[in-house]
């Protein structure tokens, strides 16, 4: 959205940053190569693509109206609102962190949306689905597991969900700060790219 700070953070994570273009299929990096305006319409038109790879390859929708929204359905019945971090599990379910719906949702790959976790509401509260919240998730990662970690980028948190839905801080005191320490004796600073490794390592 026009003034929003995040928006010098997502052209970086679509243009710059190579751990973005890692996420995507094969031949997402020509996406970095794309118009910036595109670029932009991309993130704004509330959709999460599928981009099928190689120079000629073709893009859809696998979920999204294209308008602003928070509605659970399949395919373009679904709405996001400002979709930025996504990532894939074994099973082809896709998990986008909502930014500013404040939601984990979950796609499956017949493109089937649901709320992974969070009640739309800006908050810290851990809990189970609609119970839990978050302030601006921005990034998403899953492990073998189907555990997903979230970059909780309004709350300085990192939060974990297991696929059943249950939320909580995995690192984090809530403060901004640069602290190391365990749990919630660490702090961070607007959060915005997480990552896991095969271990369970969660990188920040």
């Amino acid at each position: 959205k026009p003034g929003d700070p995040m928006n010098s953070v997502l052209h970086q994570k679509i243009v710059g940053n190579t751990s973005f273009g890692d996420r995507m299929p094969q031949g997402g990096s020509a996406l970095a190569q794309a118009d910036e305006e595109k670029i932009k319409n991309w993130i704004q038109n509330g959709a999460v693509k599928d981009w099928s790879g190689g120079s000629g390859g073709v893009v859809t929708t696998l979920a999204g109206s294209g308008s602003v929204g928070s509605a659970d359905g399949t395919g373009t019945a679904a709405s996001f609102n400002g979709p930025i971090g996504v990532a894939v599990d074994g099973s082809g379910n896709v998990y986008v962190a909502g930014y500013q719906n404040h939601r984990i949702r979950k796609i499956t790959s017949a493109g089937v949306v649901t709320t992974l976790a969070g009640s739309g509401s800006v908050g810290s509260a851990n809990g189970t689905g609609t119970a839990a919240s978050f302030n601006e998730p921005i990034d998403v990662a899953v492990d073998g597991s189907g555990n997903v970690y979230v970059a909780d980028y309004g709350n300085h948190l990192i939060r974990k969900i297991t696929s059943a839905g249950v939320v909580t801080t995995l690192a984090g005191s809530g403060s901004v700060g640069s602290a190391n320490g365990t749990g919630t004796a660490a702090s961070f600073n607007y959060p915005s790219g997480v990552a896991v490794d095969g271990s369970g390592n969660v990188y920040v």
